[in-house]
């Protein structure tokens, strides 16, 4: 029986964070709405109340800036604009969690979604990867069979310190309003039309570059062009195997996008199958639940603490093509700085470099 089980920890999130709005609330772009006869600019902030029914916020673009917050008695005011109701934030507490380091990285790995995988070595190397995506910088796309358990792991961080978004068949118009988060997840590109695959080709083609932003052209008006920063983000695009989807009849993802998309995220073909059994969901239990706050607040230190200088000598060759010198190179270059931070030994660090040479040369 796991702890790290979605349910208990949905469970444990709803009634920790119960009230709190987080940027997932966040449901638009930056505004303007009179309030009691002033312009104010901010963003739309959608919760779920107790019986179920949703409530739009509108808060001022400072309050955005300092989320996640928690609304206090009272610490809002109904307006209405455009025939709709909004409640317009007054007054708030922060619900931040401080930055504090109580693990080293590879004692946070160890305890972070520690249940039986039928491949432990590739498991390791999903969930190094998936940190670092939130502790620093980088692009990178999943490939493996739907039992490898590559979404449970960003669903886990999601719950854990949020700043995600994970969107399925994404399209431009899906993708602009959630770059606010620090992990953007493209899960599935299958179901896409051929013209939304072109224009998200276009967008990853510019974030595989490490371009620091990014110009939709799709809403040009008068010469003018929506542009959105992506300097701090990482992308992570998971999809299942290429059988799959001719089994669907479906496209596959090397089918719908260039060479040059292929080659800002090199596919990494993940081995093995979620073994642990999750047919039952563990009650609460107050000293995994005081675990998970202190994971978080390590979490926060990693994230605003990035820079490591290295233990071990780098012996493994990823015998990068031309291409690969870049882009792929520089995201290696990020993996393996966590892969050293987490190793103890030499031996162990150039083992986790085979694997994830040997993810990037799966056939």
């Amino acid at each position: 029986m796991s702890y790290w089980h979605t349910s208990y920890l949905n469970k444990w999130q709803s009634d920790y964070y119960k009230g709190v709005m987080t940027v997932n609330n966040v449901v638009s772009p930056k505004m303007a709405k009179t309030i009691l006869g002033d312009k104010k600019y901010g963003r739309e902030i959608e919760i779920i109340n107790d019986s179920g029914l949703s409530d739009v916020y509108f808060a001022d673009e400072k309050i955005i800036k300092e989320l996640p917050i928690k609304i206090r008695p009272k610490g809002y005011i109904d307006i209405d604009y455009q025939q709709k109701v909004y409640r317009w934030i007054t007054a708030y507490d922060s619900v931040k969690f401080v930055d504090e380091k109580n693990h080293t990285y590879r004692e946070w790995i160890n305890l972070f979604a520690d249940y039986a995988h039928s491949r432990p070595d590739y498991w390791l190397l999903a969930k190094i990867i998936t940190t670092v995506a939130y502790f620093d910088k980088i692009n990178a796309r999943i490939i493996s069979k739907a039992s490898f358990g590559k979404d449970s792991l960003v669903n886990i961080m999601d719950l854990l310190i949020g700043d995600t978004s994970k969107i399925v068949n994404p399209t431009i118009a899906k993708l602009k309003y959630r770059l606010i988060n620090k992990v953007i997840v493209l899960n599935e590109t299958g179901g896409l039309k051929k013209e939304d695959a072109n224009r998200l080709g276009q967008f990853l083609l510019a974030v595989g570059a490490f371009d620091p932003k990014w110009e939709n052209d799709t809403r040009a008006k008068n010469g003018t062009k929506e542009v959105y920063p992506i300097e701090r983000n990482s992308f992570l695009i998971f999809h299942n195997i290429k059988s799959y989807y001719d089994d669907k009849g479906m496209a596959y993802f090397d089918d719908q996008f260039t060479p040059a998309v292929q080659d800002r995220f090199k596919g990494l073909y993940f081995e093995g199958m979620v073994t642990e059994n999750f047919s039952e969901v563990p009650k609460q239990n107050d000293d995994f639940n005081n675990q998970l706050i202190k994971m978080i607040r390590s979490a926060k230190w990693f994230k605003a603490n990035p820079a490591y200088t290295r233990k071990y000598k780098q012996n493994i060759d990823f015998e990068y093509t031309h291409l690969e010198q870049q882009r792929c190179k520089r995201n290696f270059d990020t993996i393996t700085k966590w892969m050293d931070r987490y190793s103890r030994t030499q031996e162990e660090y150039d083992e986790l470099c085979k694997t994830l040479k040997e993810a990037k040369y799966h056939g």
